[in-house]
């Protein structure tokens, strides 16, 4: 099955009518949105859309998703660019749901024994499992889900791949909120990328010229600013930059002052 993105599926849903029956209802984002009190992640518009609508609505509205017969927000990749906000985003969404999070890396994974690492995998969700709701965040997920048809791929571990989608399968009933990082989408494994496994995927690109200025306002909130300053200027400079030079840019600027 052709996989489809956010607004693709929108786009279904106008096309089937499914949104007229549901509007005709009263079941809307409108009306769900005023339950909670709302994330936000300056200078991340198109994240904080989809962590309040796919994750925050669900948590919140837990009754009403059962009986459309969803239990718990599903898996989710974010791709992009090095530098984006992916893992920034998903430890706000933590700290907003107060939620904890565990990591697997590179670091914190890799072994030169055998089975060890399929080991460490399973010890993390065990302990993600005992403290839920929890969320697991798979870093360079492309060292574990590297496609199975690449064979020069240096970075593929099939029992590293094997015990990850085993974990994965039953997280969502275990109450855990998986999110796999990757910078290079193209690597993963089709396993990986099917729905069931992680039914979301969301590229985050560099900031755009609005979410620059909503970033540069955020940052500057609690500083003291001058009127002479030439933001326009400041966030052409930054254009494409990735959002960490926005907090050195300031650090330096704070500096000099």
């Amino acid at each position: 099955a052709p996989w489809y993105n956010i607004e693709q599926i929108d786009e279904l849903i106008l096309e089937s009518g499914i949104k007229e029956k549901i509007e005709s209802k009263k079941i809307t984002r409108e009306t769900s949105n005023s339950l909670y009190n709302k994330f936000l992640l300056p200078g991340r518009k198109s994240l904080e859309a989809f962590f309040n609508e796919y994750i925050i609505d669900v948590i919140n509205n837990k009754d009403k998703y059962e009986e459309m017969g969803i239990d718990f927000p599903s898996p989710t990749i974010l791709y992009g660019p090095p530098g984006t906000g992916k893992t920034y985003a998903v430890e706000c969404l933590g700290e907003f749901l107060g939620w904890p999070i565990y990591y697997i890396d590179s670091n914190s994974i890799a072994s030169p024994y055998i089975h060890e690492s399929g080991k460490k995998i399973a010890g993390v969700f065990t302990e993600a499992e005992k403290h839920s709701p929890s969320l697991v965040v798979i870093d360079e997920m492309e060292a574990y889900f590297a496609s199975r048809t690449d064979c020069e791929s240096a970075t593929y571990h099939l029992e590293e791949l094997s015990e990850l989608l085993r974990k994965i399968a039953t997280a969502t009933k275990n109450h855990i909120l998986v999110f796999g990082m990757t910078n290079m989408h193209s690597m993963l494994d089709a396993a990986a990328l099917r729905h069931g496994r992680f039914d979301n995927q969301l590229e985050v690109l560099p900031p755009t010229i609005e979410e620059s200025k909503d970033l540069l306002a955020h940052i500057l909130k609690k500083l003291p600013v001058g009127e002479d300053i030439d933001f326009e200027q400041i966030i052409q400079s930054l254009k494409g930059k990735p959002i960490s030079d926005f907090s050195y840019f300031i650090k330096e600027a704070s500096r000099k002052a």
